[in-house]
């Protein structure tokens, strides 16, 4: 492709007067650079791994807006391209799946290149945003679904827009209790540390379940950009699961193997790139 795209600028400059900003060539090395960025920071991917994108215009390869996951993107293309009311989610979410089969193959999707970017990139740029239009960045957790999801905006009027709720209403429940399954918080800016007794009173002071934050100790993930200390620490554990059903629960790699008749690390390695071994699926937890 890199060859092609080479063979196709000096073609185009040589045989027409065409420049480089309005060239086919250009748009060509957009949609590689693209592709070859998402390529990249897709193989170190985790399951269910929230994903924060940039909107990649195809003619210029500027960035024009960011997005802290797949599905805030897709919101944003429901409500300014398709132009369409998505009360439910479901048009958003079926967004996704073509955005994802876009960005992998390297192709545009609903006239635009999307890119991958790290959490810390697009916070970056949702802070820088909030500053220019003189507001607060604003994190929001949706609580409705069993995996909570953690998006953050540049101000109330774009959370507002992205998750159809009235900018008045997220203002008035900033730093309340949930509204509808959302916790709206303003952004920390800079991170702190906190220590908790345990996770019930963890989960109290975030509003959050206390899953969430058992996977967030785990993972060593602050959350709204407060690290978290919790003097009862979690324990996880290996589900070893057939279909939907979990038949196994152990508490060990080696115990995990002997059950499934391997050793610790082809279960490690199951486990780390979301493999299966034989029928059987196998998926880290945390104990209840």
């Amino acid at each position: 492709m890199a060859i092609e795209i080479v063979k196709e600028a000096f073609e185009e400059g040589r045989n027409t007067e065409t420049s480089w900003s309005a060239s086919e060539a250009k748009k060509n090395q957009i949609k590689l650079d693209t592709f070859t960025s998402n390529a990249k920071n897709f193989s170190g991917a985790k399951f269910n791994e929230l994903i924060a994108l940039e909107q990649v215009c195809p003619l210029t390869g500027d960035v024009i807006n960011s997005f802290g996951s797949r599905i805030d993107a897709a919101r944003w293309i429901v409500t300014n391209v398709l132009k369409v009311d998505d009360p439910n989610g479901l048009k958003a979410l079926s967004v996704t799946g073509n955005m994802h089969m876009c960005m992998a193959s390297g192709w545009k999707s609903y006239g635009y290149y999307w890119r991958r970017i790290s959490k810390d990139e697009q916070q970056a740029k949702v802070l820088t945003k909030a500053k220019k239009v003189g507001g607060k960045a604003l994190v929001v957790f949706d609580c409705r679904n069993k995996c909570v999801k953690e998006s953050i905006f540049a101000s109330t009027k774009e959370a507002s827009r992205s998750l159809g709720i009235p900018e008045r209403t997220i203002g008035d429940h900033i730093g309340s209790e949930k509204y509808r399954g959302f916790v709206f918080r303003h952004f920390n800016a800079r991170q702190t540390g906190k220590t908790f007794a345990d996770f019930l009173e963890a989960s109290d002071f975030f509003n959050l379940p206390q899953s969430y934050i058992k996977k967030a100790v785990l993972d060593a993930r602050p959350i709204n950009n407060i690290a978290i200390t919790v003097k009862k620490k979690p324990k996880r554990v290996i589900q070893v699961c057939l279909g939907k059903k979990i038949v196994k629960i152990a508490e060990t790699m080696t115990e995990a193997g002997i059950y499934l008749g391997t050793d610790r690390h082809t279960v490690q390695r199951a486990v780390k790139k979301n493999d299966k071994i034989g029928l059987y699926r196998v998926v880290t937890a945390i104990a209840k």
